[in-house]
């Protein structure tokens, strides 16, 4: 990255917005490094007390398996150990279900920003506002997917809270009655 600074200083020119591309490109590589190297411990190794199958079995460790992570700032590598059940083979990644990453290659952050992107315009506009704010390649596929899921799993969680709000059996009383209540069309309210 340095190198790149040089010669772009060499230039004569000043391109401000190059030298601002370079730098935030440059960042994001260190910061995805230094993000590999934090993540590289979570999920790999032995597990003192075991890893327990929906079925009950204890699982058996089928070694480490890699994974490359989307980011935030970029493609990270990922190494984590695999789990599988010697009855019903089902398996499992603790290290994915400690970051959040289960049955996806994406971040939660990069999930986020990609749903609030789609869900601000079309998922093109959503893929190419990515490109430009963050410089995060993905096609408008991608946003419409994570977005999708994002907000399917958002219904079932606004679902479960109102069930349970319904379940409560407590009447809600006002504090005074409002003898007479207008509402008008542009839903502002007269008392």
């Amino acid at each position: 990255m340095i190198r790149i600074l040089e010669k772009i200083a060499r230039a004569k020119r000043a391109d401000l917005e190059a030298w601002e591309t370079a730098h935030t490109s440059g960042g994001f590589s260190l910061w995805g490094k230094a993000l590999a190297g934090l993540i590289a411990r979570i999920g790999s190794g032995r597990r003192p007390d075991g890893v327990l199958c929906g079925c009950g079995t204890l699982m058996e460790s089928q070694g480490l398996k890699g994974k490359e992570l989307l980011t935030i700032l970029g493609s990270v590598p990922y190494e984590r150990s695999m789990f599988q059940c010697p009855v019903c083979q089902a398996t499992r990644y603790p290290g994915d279900e400690e970051l959040d990453i289960v049955g996806t290659t994406r971040s939660p952050g990069l999930r986020r920003m990609m749903a609030r992107a789609g869900s601000q315009s079309t998922f093109k506009e959503g893929q190419m506002d990515l490109k430009v704010y963050a410089g995060i390649k993905g096609s408008a596929k991608d946003v419409e997917r994570v977005s999708e899921g994002i907000g399917q799993q958002m219904e079932v969680w606004l679902n479960q809270d109102r069930h349970q709000l319904l379940q409560l059996s407590q009447t809600v009383v006002p504090d005074k009655t409002v003898p007479i209540l207008y509402i008008s069309y542009d839903g502002t309210e007269c008392l």
